[in-house]
């Protein structure tokens, strides 16, 4: 008889966070907040040489399969910390754009960017 009780329990109780999944799952695809990448430079006038540090936050992508890709229009990049922090060296005077894109489940969602201006030494 106890073993009966317990199985009975714990059919409803599965049943019931079926249920809740998939009306939380329904809920979420009719009012989900967008994925979004923001990026933020630590200095966006850097003499030539200098490195300037690029932090990102993202938003919405919790248990999902994000990936963050990095460009730029010169100069060289470097990421640390699962691709949230990059490190942007130019080593020639100019106006370089340094672009962040968020992935999700395969699937290109947002990206951000920022203009990092370059003066000669001296």
């Amino acid at each position: 008889m106890f073993l009966q009780r317990f199985i009975l329990v714990t059919s409803v109780v599965a049943t019931g966070l079926m249920g809740c999944n998939a009306n939380q799952s329904t809920r979420s695809d009719m009012t989900a907040d967008p994925a979004t990448i923001d990026i933020a430079a630590s200095s966006t006038n850097i003499v030539a040489g200098e490195i300037s540090t690029i932090s990102m936050r993202s938003e919405n992508t919790l248990g999902r399969d994000a990936l963050v890709e990095w460009t730029t229009t010169g100069g060289r990049i470097t990421t640390e910390a699962n691709g949230t922090i990059a490190r942007a060296r130019f080593d020639e005077p100019g106006a370089y754009t340094v672009t962040a894109k968020l992935t999700l489940d395969g699937r290109e969602v947002d990206s951000d960017s920022v203009t990092i201006n370059v003066r000669p030494v001296g």
